[in-house]
């Protein structure tokens, strides 16, 4: 009888020793999981648009050189995406920040990066150039923030290659036929970002072309009530809208013939709702229209039939 008791507690004592052990693992796992979120939040927040405290934060503690341009080392994913410079890294740079209002009129930026290829010169390898082909422009990336109520700044978005701008390695701004980065206002209250393809081309052939691309955190439907939206979704982000030649020419070899067609862009606004775009093409002097309105199925422009 006694022995029976003492087996009764010890069996007790060990039951109650693995419920105190579940409890403990069970505080130990949302412990970690609520520090886990807690940096992941803290990650998210940089105390100001800083260019180098955006360069050391997103690109992991890179090397700075004297011109600000972060040096880092790419992982697989990165080489097989972006071009690598003679010296193994990334060459890294912010080429402008433009600041906008999204369509919750919160103050949001889109920072732009670009990442030269370095090589060095075939005749003199002790000098370095920016390497590329007359096809090849030079890489961009994007990251996406929005402003906070304590003036901290929360990225949404960050692509480290999402498109290519200009010729021979690099682009210019400046003149419209040099690659121009800019902010298109395409909605009431909506933006996105526009990269305009300098004019080149090859054997007779030049060409020039706009892109547009989803930058807003949320992105609005039709429905309305007092001409107020009712619902918000989740925009895809970096999405291509539209992407149009805004100029071909062709001349022939002999250049007796020579035939050039310009389009303009043109919105037409509608209140509480995508714009409508028109394509207004001047060719062989004449003027046609083509229409484009936002297809929400598709999230993007598409013609009008």
């Amino acid at each position: 009888m006694i022995l029976k008791i003492i087996n009764i507690f010890i069996l007790i004592i060990v039951l109650l020793t693995s419920c105190n052990r579940q409890e403990k693992q069970k505080d130990d796992f949302n412990k970690n999981k609520l520090t886990n979120k807690t940096n992941s939040e803290q990650e998210s927040i940089f105390e100001s648009l800083d260019s180098k405290l955006i360069l050391t934060k997103l690109f992991d503690n890179p090397e700075l050189d004297s011109t600000g341009a972060a040096l880092w080392t790419p992982n697989f994913a990165d080489r097989m995406n972006l071009p690598i410079s003679f010296d193994g890294k990334c060459h890294t740079n912010i080429d402008t920040i433009l600041y906008f209002r999204d369509n919750k009129e919160n103050e949001s930026a889109a920072v732009i990066f670009t990442h030269y290829y370095y090589v060095k010169e075939y005749l003199d390898s002790t000098k370095i150039c920016i390497g590329g082909s007359h096809f090849t422009g030079v890489p961009l990336g994007i990251a996406l923030f929005t402003k906070q109520k304590n003036n901290k700044w929360e990225i949404y978005y960050f692509e480290k290659h999402f498109s290519e701008l200009g010729y021979f390695g690099t682009y210019r701004t400046g003149r419209e036929d040099e690659g121009k980065i800019c902010l298109r206002k395409i909605g009431d209250k909506w933006t996105c970002l526009s990269l305009r393809q300098g004019i080149g081309g090859s054997s007779g052939y030049s060409w020039g072309y706009e892109s547009l691309y989803s930058i807003e955190k949320f992105q609005f439907n039709n429905q309305q009530n007092d001409d107020e939206v009712t619902e918000w979704y989740a925009c895809n982000l970096l999405n291509n809208l539209l992407t149009y030649n805004y100029y071909n020419s062709h001349t022939s070899p002999d250049e007796k013939e020579h035939t050039e067609k310009k389009v303009e862009l043109k919105t037409i606004e509608k209140k509480n709702d995508y714009y409508d775009i028109d394509l207004i093409i001047h060719k062989d002097g004449k003027r046609l229209i083509e229409k484009y309105s936002f297809s929400e199925r598709y999230n993007k422009y598409i013609q009008n039939r």
